[in-house]
């Protein structure tokens, strides 16, 4: 139990940090963040859904997590980690999202549509497009390795059908990353607050 935390490497907004939720016996984790001392978001876990929580630091600031775990007896335990998280990294997309209605197979589906535009140039990395439903859970994700240098003139799309679990889908967030071992942001994630 814990956060997968790197200590090494200096935080920046658009950054995220993983809790590890895999005691033995735990029945619901409760993960706590306080910002510059004031509390900033509480959220309750249960293991049953999952094991592992993203968060991702949208405002620098120094920020405490406290992931406190209990059994069935009422046993609980927790422990804490300070990151400080620097200012704003570079914006790095620009992204539409359409609703467009397709036949297949002779059947009607709904898909969403992505359009993401590049406002800056960017190494080789993964783009990868998280959809969440009004909880915050994770839904699916759609992710592009490139190996070139993208820059502004280039725009990225997915087509992304219903079928695939996405039904309740409220909002997104488009994020490039080195890579899914690192998960160093290349730019600032952009945040899509309402789908259609």
């Amino acid at each position: 139990m814990g956060f997968f935390v790197d200590s090494e490497k200096i935080y920046s907004v658009g950054d995220c940090i993983r809790t590890n939720e895999s005691a033995l016996n735990v029945i619901d984790y409760l993960l706590c963040i306080d910002k510059d001392g004031y509390e900033y978001q509480r959220i309750p876990r249960n293991t049953k859904e999952d094991h592992s929580y993203m968060f991702e630091f949208d405002e620098p600031g120094e920020y405490t997590l406290y992931l406190a775990s209990s059994n069935a007896y009422g046993y609980v335990e927790s422990q804490k980690y300070t990151i400080t998280v620097n200012a704003d990294i570079t914006p790095g997309t620009e992204t539409t999202v359409t609703r467009t209605r397709m036949a297949y197979n002779y059947v009607l589906i709904d898909y969403l549509s992505f359009h993401i535009k590049l406002r800056k140039n960017i190494p080789r990395g993964l783009l990868i497009v998280g959809i969440y439903d009004k909880y915050g859970r994770l839904l699916h994700t759609e992710t592009e390795k490139f190996d070139t240098i993208l820059d502004n003139r280039d725009t990225i799309s997915f087509l992304i059908p219903e079928i695939v679990g996405i039904v309740g889908a409220t909002n997104a967030k488009v994020m490039i990353w080195d890579n899914l071992n690192n998960m160093k942001p290349l730019c600032k994630s952009e945040i899509i607050p309402s789908l259609p």
